[in-house]
């Protein structure tokens, strides 16, 4: 079935699956020449028709095969947030695909003497073209020293600017109608601004 991801040279490359590893999943690559390269990576449902989630092999991670034993450890927040969410889907009986792509252009794109890294800069744009729901625009190098955070509330979420960080319990007893506001912004697709 095409996905969209296809027209984007994206090919499925595995799927995850329920396991009894720490964090409940596990995965398995069908294309193994894949799994040792730093690629665009997403993850898509309902037999790979709905683009679920987009992201990149950073530097630190290095390779996809590394990225996705990331998963399995969900070491951060937002990891731990993702593989929630894939557990819920294969719970539920739907595949969790992957997908994966390597961009590259030669000779290597650059600006100025400056070399451009293809990935990080179509990450973004494949991001807004696609609207994957388990992907935040917000989340990234500068989430911290804003205070942005991610809440969920009866299965909705929301990305909140906070002035400090704060849990959801704490901020309820500040902005009771969080809960109907939380609703509102996920139908509006935009952030709740607590100031």
């Amino acid at each position: 079935m095409n996905t969209g991801l296809q027209d984007f040279r994206f090919r499925k490359v595995g799927e995850w699956m329920l396991n009894m590893n720490k964090n409940g999943i596990d995965f398995k690559f069908f294309r193994k020449s894949i799994a040792n390269e730093r690629v665009i990576y997403a993850f898509t449902s309902k037999n790979g028709t709905h683009v679920k989630y987009i992201g990149i092999c950073e530097k630190r991670d290095g390779y996809l095969k590394q990225r996705m034993d990331d998963y399995k450890t969900a070491r951060t927040k937002s990891t731990e947030w993702k593989v929630e969410r894939i557990k819920k889907q294969l719970e539920l009986g739907k595949k969790v695909e992957i997908w994966a792509v390597k961009p590259e252009i030669s000779p290597h794109p650059t600006y100025i003497g400056l070399r451009v890294d293809l990935i990080r800069g179509l990450e973004n744009q494949l991001i807004n073209k696609f609207n994957p729901e388990w992907n935040t625009k917000d989340i990234g190098i500068g989430a911290k020293r804003y205070g942005i955070k991610i809440l969920e509330h009866n299965g909705s979420r929301a990305n909140v600017i906070l002035k400090k960080r704060m849990d959801y319990d704490e901020l309820i007893k500040i902005q009771p109608d969080i809960g109907q506001r939380f609703d509102e912004a996920k139908r509006k697709r935009k952030s709740i601004n607590l100031r």
